[in-house]
């Protein structure tokens, strides 16, 4: 029987050894080329062998064998994702034309490819074995004050819309046992989160609002304190403590 912990050193070896599967906007050479670069079908059976052209070895065959194992019980949780803000900036949240189903890395798909802050498709996330991915509603600290709470419906909107267009790869998920459902249907359980409290604008009417609209996790903060909340900030020396933590309306 082997442990979590070894659980887990068998799944960071696995996303080591594949690469360049799905990624979280970093790290993937910008105009990288090569067999992936013209990809618009991928196998709909998420656990076939074939996705992983590489497993050359006896070693690595047995290795990836036990960890689609795991994965066909226990689904992979990717808690953060920052597409969404990604898809607002390069073509201002308008996905009719937006291809998922298609690696982004192609060069022929601009600005994506291009982009080295971009490296979430479909495709990757199939061979990444992403069983469940929180898209975050992102929204600046610069709209704190400001529009912070349009911003984040606009956000929502935008994953909610996103999910929908691609209903046989994609399920919006409200609850765990959602997650187990989309797992077993063999799609993507998608959650939605919100990346700090500036979100809400102190108001806890909009963040009912944002639950019954598919919201399941906010962080307090961001980058910015908030007038209930310092952020992260403070232990660096950035930015100045002006709470200690968090107000009796943070609590």
């Amino acid at each position: 029987m082997l442990t979590p912990s070894i659980w887990a050193l068998l799944l960071t070896a696995l996303i080591s050894f594949v690469g360049k599967i799905h990624g979280r906007e970093s790290h993937v050479e910008k105009g990288s080329s090569g067999q992936n670069d013209q990809i618009s079908q991928y196998p709909k059976n998420i656990w076939e062998p074939q996705l992983f052209p590489d497993s050359r070895t006896s070693a690595r065959a047995k290795l990836l064998k036990r960890v689609r194992t795991l994965l066909k019980t226990s689904p992979l949780i990717d808690g953060h994702n920052d597409l969404p803000w990604n898809i607002r900036k390069f073509i201002h949240s308008q996905i009719n034309d937006f291809n998922f189903s298609v690696d982004l890395r192609n060069r022929s798909v601009y600005p994506w490819a291009n982009s080295t802050w971009s490296q979430t498709d479909i495709p990757r996330l199939r061979r990444g074995l992403v069983g469940a991915q929180f898209w975050v509603a992102y929204v600046p600290c610069e709209a704190q004050f400001l529009n912070a709470v349009q911003i984040t419906l606009e956000q929502i909107d935008l994953i909610r819309r996103l999910v929908s267009k691609y209903p046989n790869d994609l399920v919006l998920a409200l609850s765990a046992d959602d997650i187990e459902r989309a797992h077993r249907e063999g799609k993507i359980a998608s959650l939605i989160a919100v990346e700090g409290g500036h979100s809400i604008g102190n108001s806890l009417a909009t963040l009912r609002t944002f639950y019954e609209l598919g919201v399941r996790a906010m962080t307090l903060t961001h980058t910015c304190n908030t007038p209930w909340a310092d952020s992260s900030l403070v232990e660096t020396g950035t930015h100045k403590p002006q709470h200690g933590g968090l107000t009796k309306f943070g609590r």
